[in-house]
C-alpha cells in the first residue's frame, strides 16, 4: 500500500481530514439532497434525516393527492424531484431502514411509533407483488457496478450484474425482519409474528431458487449476490462459511482485491467482510488506488464521491452525478465502528451501552475517533508499536461498555498500569481466542496489551 494513503487513512481517523472526508463521502447531508439513501447513516446527520426524509418527504408523499399512489406506493426518490414510482424495493427500503438506524443511535422509540403505520402500509403494498416466495420488483439493479475495465456508458458485464429478484428478495427479507423487530418493540406481537413468518417463507424460497449449495454460491456469483444474503442472515448455517470463503476468494483473487459492487452491494461489503473474520480484505479495498476504488477517485482529484467508478472518462452516454453519497457504501461506518471500534449496542440503543472493538489492520499504527452520544462524548484512540497495543478510551457518564481488546493472553493486559483483573471500574470477563473481553463503567481508561506484530 502506498505510504501516502496510509498517511491519509491515519489522518482521517485522527480527525485532521474529517471535514474533507465528509465532503468527499457526501456525509454532510443538506436539505436539497434529492435521492433517498438506502445505506445505514450514522451520527448527527440522522436527526436531519429524520426531520427531512421521514417528516417532510415520505409522509408528505403518502398523504398528498395526486402524488400519493394507491394502496401505499412511495417514490424511489424523495422529495419527488423526479416522479419515480417504480415499485422498487431497494431504494424505498430507506423508509424502513432509517427509522431503525435513528432508534439505534438515539434510543428514542417515537421515531418507530410515528412511522410504523406508514411503513406497514408500504410492506403490505409490496407483498401484493410477491410470487412464489420471491420479490420480483427491482428497477435500478445494483446501480453503477464497475465494469472490469473502465469504460464509458452503463456497465453491462453479466458476471458482475446482480439479478433483480436477488436484490428485491434479499432487501425485502431485511425489511420484514426489521418490521418484526419494530413490532416487538412497540408491543404488537401479532404483527411481529406475521412479519417473521413471511420472512421465513421468503428466505426458504430464495435459498431454494438461488443457492447452489454444492458450489457455495448464489445465482451467478457476483460480489453483491454473496454480500446481501450474508449481510441479512439468509445463508443456512451449514453453508455460511463456504459461501463467505467464496466471497473472500472472489474479491481477493478474481477481482484482484477490488470492489465489483454498485450502490446496493457497497452498502454492506465492508461490514460483511469484517463480521466474518476478514477485516484485512476490507482494509485492502479501502486502501486501493487503482480502478475501481475510492482511492482511484481521490487520485484523480475527486472531492466528492462519483456516481460511477469511471467518471474521470469522457462519458457522453451516461452523465452521472459528481456528488453521489451512496457509492461510498459503508466505508465511513467501517472506519468508525470497526477500525476505531466505537459502535452502539442494538439491544441497549442510544449508546446507553457501548461496544468498543478496535481493529489494528495492515500497517496502520494508530486510529482515533469520537462520537457525540446523547450521554456525552465517546472517545477511542489506539496505537501500536511492534507487539505493544495501547487503547485510550473515554466512556461518558451514565453508560457502560464492553471492551474487546486484542491480546495474546490475559497476563499481558493492563489498565492504568495494573493487571486488568485489579483495575478500578473494570470487570474482566474472559479471553476469546486472542481477544480480552471486559465490562467497564463510565470513566477514562488506558488499556495496554501485547499483540502479534
Amino acid at each position: 500500500m502506498q505510504k501516502a494513503l496510509v498517511r491519509d487513512l491515519n489522518a482521517i481517523l485522527q480527525g485532521e481530514l474529517i471535514h474533507d472526508t465528509a465532503r468527499f463521502a457526501g456525509i454532510t447531508l443538506r436539505p436539497e439532497t434529492t435521492q433517498v439513501l438506502s445505506q445505514n447513516p450514522r451520527g448527527k446527520d440522522l436527526a436531519c434525516l429524520n426531520r427531512w426524509l421521514l417528516e417532510d418527504a415520505y409522509p408528505l408523499e403518502l398523504s398528498r393527492d395526486p402524488i400519493r399512489k394507491p394502496a401505499g406506493s412511495i417514490s424511489d426518490i424523495a422529495p419527488t424531484y423526479w416522479k419515480a414510482y417504480k415499485r422498487d424495493v431497494t431504494w424505498p427500503s430507506s423508509f424502513i431502514i432509517i427509522p431503525g438506524a435513528i432508534y439505534e443511535q438515539y434510543g428514542d422509540v417515537r421515531v418507530l411509533q410515528e412511522h410504523y403505520d406508514g411503513m406497514k402500509k408500504w410492506i403490505e403494498y409490496m407483498l401484493s407483488f410477491e410470487k412464489d416466495g420471491l420479490m420480483p420488483q427491482d428497477r435500478w439493479g445494483d446501480w453503477c457496478f464497475p465494469p472490469e475495465a473502465s469504460k464509458v456508458g452503463l456497465p453491462e458485464d453479466p458476471k458482475r450484474q446482480t439479478a433483480g429478484k436477488v436484490l428485491g428478495t434479499t432487501y425485502f427479507y431485511h425489511d420484514l425482519r426489521l418490521m418484526a423487530r419494530f413490532a416487538s418493540i412497540l408491543g404488537k406481537p401479532d404483527d411481529a409474528r406475521r412479519f417473521d413468518e413471511v420472512a421465513e417463507r421468503i428466505k426458504s424460497a430464495f435459498n431454494k431458487r438461488y443457492l447452489n449449495a454444492a458450489a457455495a454460491i448464489y445465482d451467478n456469483g457476483s460480489e453483491t449476490s454473496f454480500v446481501l444474503p450474508l449481510a441479512f442472515g439468509m445463508v443456512p448455517p451449514e453453508n455460511r462459511q463456504a459461501v463467505f470463503e467464496n466471497l473472500a476468494r472472489k474479491i481477493s483473487v478474481d477481482d484482484r482485491g477490488h470492489l465489483a459492487t454498485g450502490l446496493v452491494g457497497t452498502q454492506w461489503i465492508c461490514r460483511v467482510l469484517s463480521d466474518n473474520g476478514r477485516p484485512d480484505i476490507t482494509y485492502t479495498l479501502a486502501s486501493q488506488t487503482t480502478y475501481p476504488s475510492w482511492g482511484y477517485m481521490i487520485g484523480r482529484g475527486a472531492t466528492t464521491i462519483w456516481e460511477n467508478w469511471w467518471a474521470d472518462r469522457d462519458n457522453r452516454e451516461f452523465d452521472g452525478s459528481g456528488n453521489h453519497v451512496m457509492l461510498v457504501g459503508d466505508l465511513v461506518i467501517w472506519l468508525v465502528e470497526y477500525v476505531a471500534g466505537i459502535r452502539p449496542d442494538i439491544e441497549r440503543p442510544g449508546f446507553k451501552h457501548i461496544i468498543v472493538r478496535p481493529h489494528p489492520l495492515g500497517d496502520l499504527k494508530f486510529a482515533k475517533a469520537s462520537h457525540e452520544s446523547m450521554y456525552g462524548t465517546v472517545q477511542s484512540r489506539w496505537t501500536r508499536e511492534g507487539g505493544k497495543f495501547t487503547l485510550d478510551l473515554v466512556i461518558p457518564p451514565n453508560t457502560t461498555a464492553t471492551v474487546y481488546l486484542p491480546a495474546t493472553g490475559v497476563a499481558t493486559v493492563t489498565e492504568g498500569g495494573r493487571p486488568v483483573g485489579q483495575a478500578e471500574g473494570v470487570k474482566f470477563v474472559k479471553m476469546d481466542k486472542e481477544t480480552a473481553i471486559s465490562e467497564v463503567v463510565s470513566g477514562a481508561y488506558r488499556f495496554a496489551s501485547e499483540i502479534r506484530p
